[in-house]
């Protein structure tokens, strides 16, 4: 038991370090602990702060969650309901994804997101308008590039296929990289970039920053990419 531990603390110390150095994006969180309170925006205003009693999902999509407040009163929501939340992660999913939640993070006046939950291990929500099927479907997507999302959103795909992972104890430790993100540019609906197409949409993404060149971009930089293109390009207000 302690050897397994202890390959899971190296595993995941290398997986943190590679992902702070050359992703700027956190791993999705799979599961929400029920003992630590959880933060959620309405779309009609309203805000609720209570732990999950249960959550009901579908192919990696939220279908319903009930919260209690500390005062007792208990709360059914729908992904509908919701504009945004903040639900805390739980165990050794925490450990292994929300300690890769990139440092090098810039605050702007334009940057609402709480940044004291995601470092405390808050998993962070919002409603997002996505290109599906020649329209476009509302869906309540995980950020996964918190500290630079300021022009480009970097959002989970529940539905992408990941890449080899390995395993430990019945442990996702390492590998396991998403194919595949939701990724919303200004106000234009997001749309799904798949690591084959990522060169062909680099014109889109970043076309509108001089100098912004590479050779043959590699979708596994994506974050990086979008790093430096928030904190390196000039961009009007």
């Amino acid at each position: 038991m302690k050897k397994t531990i202890l390959l899971l603390l190296l595993f995941c110390g290398a997986s943190i370090i590679h992902s702070q150095k050359t992703q700027y994006i956190v791993s999705a969180a799979d599961m929400f602990s029920r003992k630590k309170v959880s933060y959620i925006s309405l779309k009609d205003g309203g805000e609720i702060e209570g732990k999950i009693k249960k959550l009901k999902r579908t192919k990696g999509l939220f279908k319903e969650i009930q919260i209690e407040t500390e005062e007792g009163e208990k709360h059914k929501l729908y992904p509908e309901d919701i504009e945004s939340m903040y639900l805390p992660q739980s165990g050794f999913d925490k450990l292994n994804k929300t300690f890769d939640f990139a440092a090098n993070i810039h605050n702007t006046d334009e940057d609402d997101l709480n940044y004291e939950y995601l470092q405390n291990g808050y998993a962070y929500f919002e409603s997002v308008n996505v290109e599906y099927k020649g329209g476009e479907r509302t869906l309540l997507l995980q950020l996964l590039n918190p500290s630079c999302s300021q022009y480009i959103s970097i959002y989970h795909n529940p539905y992408a296929r990941e890449t080899q992972s390995i395993g430990i104890g019945g442990f996702k430790v390492a590998g396991g990289k998403d194919r595949s993100y939701y990724v919303k540019k200004g106000k234009d609906p997001a749309f799904k970039l798949k690591r084959t197409y990522y060169n062909d949409e680099a014109n889109y993404l970043y076309g509108d920053c001089d100098g912004f060149v590479e050779e043959g971009f590699d979708f596994f930089n994506l974050g990086l990419d979008v790093h430096d293109y928030t904190y390196n390009c000039k961009h009007e207000k």
